[in-house]
């Protein structure tokens, strides 16, 4: 269960799925994993994926968002189990939604202005 947010890792949850016989939403500190933090920050100073960032964006990744993951999940984990519970819940509630919600006419409207020169034919 990793969100691009919170880029923390808990070792064997799948969405619904049990961890060590509990809900995956109860995530105990032993569970919770900083290594998918740590592999990415390493990942981050290769010359592979620089000169991927350089030749997709024109300018190399100072990493600083993978550091400022990798110093979240060990402060999370110092937290009390209730406390961390409740950060991780609120986060997972403030992620915004990928699909913009419309009604049927505004879905109309928008179809029609993105396809709506292909009924010209």
């Amino acid at each position: 269960m990793s969100r691009a947010g919170a880029a923390i890792d808990v070792d064997g949850a799948a969405e619904g799925g049990l961890v060590d016989g509990a809900p995956a939403q109860v995530i105990s500190r032993r569970n919770m994993s900083c290594t998918a933090c740590f592999d990415a920050l390493g990942f981050c100073y290769t010359p592979l994926y620089q000169m991927q960032q350089y030749y997709r964006y024109g300018k190399f990744d100072n990493c600083s968002d993978k550091w400022s993951a990798l110093f979240d999940c060990l402060r999370l984990k110092t937290k009390p189990s209730t406390e961390m519970q409740a950060i991780l819940e609120s986060r997972e509630k403030n992620q915004p939604h990928i699909w913009k919600f419309r009604t049927v006419e505004e879905a109309s409207r928008e179809w029609n202005n993105v396809y709506g020169h292909l009924n010209d034919d």
